[in-house]
């Protein structure tokens, strides 16, 4: 993900900081939207962010896996796609980090195992 400062959003033209992508810079408004609303690729056929050029067809749009890129969408710590929250995380890692937090006993540092498997469902939950 490049950052550039103040340039023309490719999909609503806002003269605005943006993040490029293959198919031109888009603002945060844009990446937000893609990343709330994700759509059926048309090539896995799995729900997840559409903003890249397709390798095999021309004018299609598809997932970054599809066009073999890196996503500006995944999550920077556990690499997801899904459930976007703020700019970077997702919302499985930043509950997960504010569970730890509040489950950990200040005075050992650790978790006492009830916490542990909050914690860790959290973490592997679906939705």
């Amino acid at each position: 993900m490049t950052r550039t400062k103040h340039r023309e959003c490719a999909r609503c033209a806002h003269l605005t900081a943006t993040v490029m992508l293959p198919t031109g810079p888009i603002c945060y408004r844009c990446r937000r939207d893609i990343a709330y609303h994700p759509a059926l690729c048309p090539e896995c056929f799995e729900l997840r962010p559409i903003a890249y050029p397709s390798t095999s067809s021309y004018g299609v749009l598809v997932c970054a896996g599809c066009a073999g890129e890196e996503s500006v969408f995944a999550c920077a710590e556990c690499g997801r796609e899904d459930h976007p929250y703020g700019a970077t995380r997702c919302a499985r890692c930043i509950l997960t980090e504010r569970l730890t937090t509040l489950l950990t006993d200040p005075s050992t540092g650790h978790m006492g195992l009830m916490q542990e498997r909050v914690t860790g469902g959290v973490s592997l939950s679906g939705r």
